[in-house]
């Protein structure tokens, strides 16, 4: 007996009305949940600001004790990004700032039959490749 069908084995079905999750979702952590309402324009205000900022200006924001901690993680990125020359970093922190440049695509739709389908089956048939 493979493994896949041990497991299948051992699977039982949930009474009908009755739930596998009787207690529903777990309630989340008060610091996920205010994390969580912060939009993108508190996020924006606080890059912005911080983008501006000298390195002796981010050190300092960093070692000080009353930086809110979404700032000084802003400043830990950009502090090791400038030490080690991280693009992938600064590409993170635009995109997050101004956005991800937007590409079009434009597709171009044929209707093709079905008589053009066998067709071209035949002539995929006839050839090496195939057989």
């Amino acid at each position: 007996m493979s493994g896949i069908e041990k497991r299948m084995k051992n699977l039982k079905r949930w009474p009908k009305g009755v739930s596998g999750n009787p207690n529903g979702r777990p309630k989340l952590p008060q610091d996920v949940v205010e994390a969580r309402k912060l939009n993108r324009n508190e996020v924006e205000r606080i890059l912005t600001r911080h983008v501006r900022m000298t390195k002796t200006e981010l050190e300092s924001a960093q070692k000080d004790p009353n930086t809110p901690a979404l700032e000084n993680l802003i400043v830990g990125v950009l502090l090791e990004g400038m030490k080690s020359g991280d693009h992938v970093r600064l590409n993170f922190l635009l995109d997050r700032l101004i956005g991800k440049p937007t590409e079009h695509v434009e597709l171009e739709q044929r209707t093709i039959s079905h008589n053009e389908i066998f067709a071209l089956v035949k002539e995929l048939e006839s050839t090496d490749e195939i057989k």
